[in-house]
C-alpha cells in the first residue's frame, strides 16, 4: 500500500516535471536548469538559440562552469578583469542563493542581458535570461525625449501647462509659475484646475467669479481650439490657447502681450485722434469758405457796379483802384471754390455725373472764357481733336474745370505771343486730353511736387501758389484716370490727362 502510494506520488511529481518542462520549453525567454550537482539538466531552444550552443553537448550534462568558460571562449559573456573571481562568484550561488537575484550582463557584442537566478525546488538553479537591449535603447531614447521636452517647455517664453482628463495638473514650466504667481510646491501637487483658478481669483476682473469659472471650464471641456484674452487687475494682459490633445489631455498656453497690447492701443488713439482732427479740418475749410463766400460776393459785386460807374463817374486812379479790388476779389472767390472743391473731395462727399457730351464744344467754351486772359498776356489758344475724340463720357462741368486750371497754369508761365497748345488723342482704351506750353519748364526737384495744394511754381511768386493743379489730378483719379508730366528746361510743358473709358469702378 505504501508503495503503491510512493509510486503515484513519483508519477504526479513527474507530471508536474514534465507539464513544467513543456512550459520552459514554449517559453521565448531562454532558460536553463543546473541540479545540485551544477550540471546541466534542462535548456529550452531560446536558450541554444541565445547562446549558439551545440545541443549535442549540451545533452552531456556539462556543468555550469563549463558552460561558463565555453562562453567566455565565444566572447558572450561581459568582459571581466578577473573572470576567474566571476566564475567563483557565479557558482557559489548554487549553495548561498535563497531567494531569486536579477543581474544584468552587458556583453561585448552590444547586447545587454537580463539575468534572473531562481532557486530550483528540486534543488538547483533555473536561470532564465531575457534579451533588453531593444528595451533598455527604447527607454533610454524615451528619457531623452522627456528631458529634451522639459528643457524645451523650460526655455520657452510662453507659459505651458497640461491637464489630465481628471483635470489635474500634470506638469507646467517656470513661465507659467510667473504669470501666474504660483509656487512649484504647489503645483507639483498636481492641484485640480479649481484649484488653481481659485489660487489665481485675485488676478482676474469679475464681478461673478463661481459663473466665470464654469463658463471658461465648460470652453476647456468642449475639447476645442480655441482663444480667449485675460485683462487682470495688475494692468497685464494674457492671451491663452487651449489646445486638446489626443490622450484626452488638454494644453494651454498662455503669453504675456501686455506691451504689444499698450502699443496697439497707443496707435488707434493716435489713429482716431489724427482722424478726429482731419475732419475738423475738412469742416472748418468748408464751413469758412461758405462763409467767406457771401461777403466776398457782395465786395465783387460792388466793385463791379462802380467800374462800370453806376454810381457815378470815375477818374483814371480810381478805375485803377476799383479794377485791382475786383480782380482780387475774383482770384480769391477762384481759390475759395476751390478749396471747397478740395475739402469736398477729401471728405469723400463729391460724386460725379457721368454722361456722354461734345468735347470740342467744352474745350472752346473754356477757351472763349478765358479769352480776356490770354490777349492780356498776348497769348493764343489752339484746340487740336484727333479723330475718336470728339465725344466722351465723363463729368463735363469737372472736366472743363480740369481744363480750365491747366490752361490758367499755361498762361502763368508762357512768355508773350507764344501758343498754348490743348490736343486730344484716341487711345486703345482711354482718351487722353493734353495742355501743352513753351514756357520755362519745370525742375525735376519741383515736378514730384507740381500737384501738392499750394505748391509753388516756376516763377515761385505768390500768385503762382494755388490749388488748381491740386484739384486736375484728384479730379482725373476720381474718373479713374491717371495725370503725367512732360517737361524740359526751357522747352515748354505737357501735362497729360488720360480718361478711360466708362467701365464699373468709376465713381458714379
Amino acid at each position: 500500500m505504501h508503495i503503491s502510494e510512493l509510486e503515484s506520488a513519483q508519477e504526479e511529481i513527474q507530471r508536474h516535471v514534465s507539464a513544467l518542462r513543456d512550459l520552459l520549453e514554449s517559453s521565448t525567454s531562454a532558460m536553463a536548469i543546473y541540479g545540485r550537482d551544477q550540471k546541466l539538466k534542462f535548456y529550452n531552444f531560446a536558450f541554444t538559440a541565445l547562446w549558439k550552443l551545440d545541443e549535442t553537448w549540451l545533452d552531456t550534462e556539462p556543468t555550469y562552469g563549463e558552460v561558463l568558460e565555453v562562453l567566455r571562449e565565444k566572447r558572450k559573456l561581459p568582459e571581466q578583469a578577473n573572470f576567474k573571481a566571476f566564475k567563483q562568484q557565479q557558482q557559489k550561488l548554487f549553495t548561498a542563493l535563497i531567494a531569486p537575484e536579477e543581474e544584468f550582463f552587458y556583453r561585448p557584442d552590444g547586447k545587454t542581458l537580463r539575468v534572473i537566478a531562481i532557486p530550483h525546488a528540486l534543488g538547483g538553479i533555473l536561470f532564465a535570461y531575457e534579451d533588453v537591449t531593444d528595451r533598455l535603447a527604447l527607454e533610454r531614447s524615451y528619457n531623452t525625449l522627456i528631458a529634451v521636452q522639459r528643457e524645451t517647455l523650460d526655455n520657452l517664453h510662453e507659459g505651458i501647462v497640461v491637464f489630465g482628463e481628471n483635470w489635474r495638473l500634470r506638469l507646467c514650466n517656470p513661465v507659467f509659475h510667473t504669470i501666474w504667481k504660483l509656487t512649484g510646491d504647489f503645483t507639483s501637487g498636481e492641484p485640480h484646475v479649481r484649484d488653481v483658478m481659485e489660487r489665481c481669483r485675485e488676478l482676474f476682473v469679475t464681478e461673478n467669479w463661481p459663473e466665470m469659472v464654469d463658463n471658461l471650464l465648460a470652453r476647456f471641456q468642449q475639447r476645442q481650439f480655441f482663444k480667449v484674452r485675460f485683462e487682470r487687475t495688475d494692468g497685464s494682459v494674457i492671451d491663452c490657447q487651449s489646445v486638446p490633445l489626443p490622450d484626452g489631455a488638454t494644453l494651454l498656453s498662455f503669453i504675456d502681450v501686455t506691451d504689444s497690447t499698450l502699443v496697439e492701443r497707443s496707435l488707434r488713439e493716435r489713429t482716431e485722434a489724427l482722424e478726429a482732427a482731419d475732419r475738423l479740418k475738412t469742416e472748418f475749410l468748408a464751413n469758412m469758405s461758405y462763409e467767406l463766400r457771401s461777403p466776398l460776393t457782395s465786395i465783387s459785386g460792388f466793385a463791379e457796379m462802380l467800374a462800370r460807374e453806376y454810381a457815378g463817374a470815375l477818374n483814371e486812379r480810381q478805375k485803377e483802384y476799383v479794377d485791382g479790388v475786383y480782380q482780387s476779389s475774383q482770384q480769391l472767390a477762384s481759390l475759395i471754390t476751390d478749396i471747397i472743391d478740395l475739402a469736398t473731395i477729401e471728405a469723400g462727399y463729391l460724386k460725379l455725373s457721368l454722361a456722354p457730351f461734345n468735347l470740342r464744344a467744352a474745350l472752346e467754351n473754356c477757351v472763349s472764357l478765358l479769352s480776356e486772359q490770354l490777349k492780356g498776356q498776348h497769348l493764343t489758344a489752339t484746340i487740336v481733336i484727333a479723330e475718336g475724340t470728339e465725344h466722351m463720357v465723363a463729368d463735363e462741368v469737372r472736366v472743363k474745370q480740369i481744363i480750365m486750371n491747366l490752361i490758367t497754369n499755361a498762361i502763368r508761365v508762357t512768355k508773350a505771343r507764344r501758343t498754348i497748345f490743348i490736343e486730344t488723342l484716341a487711345l486703345s482704351d482711354a482718351i487722353r486730353l493734353t495742355v501743352r506750353d513753351d514756357g520755362a519748364g519745370i525742375d525735376p526737384a519741383k515736378r514730384a511736387h507740381l500737384f501738392d495744394p499750394f505748391f509753388r511754381g516756376v516763377s515761385g511768386q505768390g500768385s503762382d501758389a494755388a490749388l488748381g493743379l491740386s484739384l486736375v489730378k484728384r479730379f482725373v483719379e476720381l474718373h479713374g484716370g491717371t495725370i503725367t508730366i512732360e517737361s524740359e528746361e526751357a522747352n515748354g510743358t505737357a501735362i497729360h490727362c488720360t480718361f478711360p473709358l466708362p467701365t464699373d469702378h468709376v465713381m458714379i
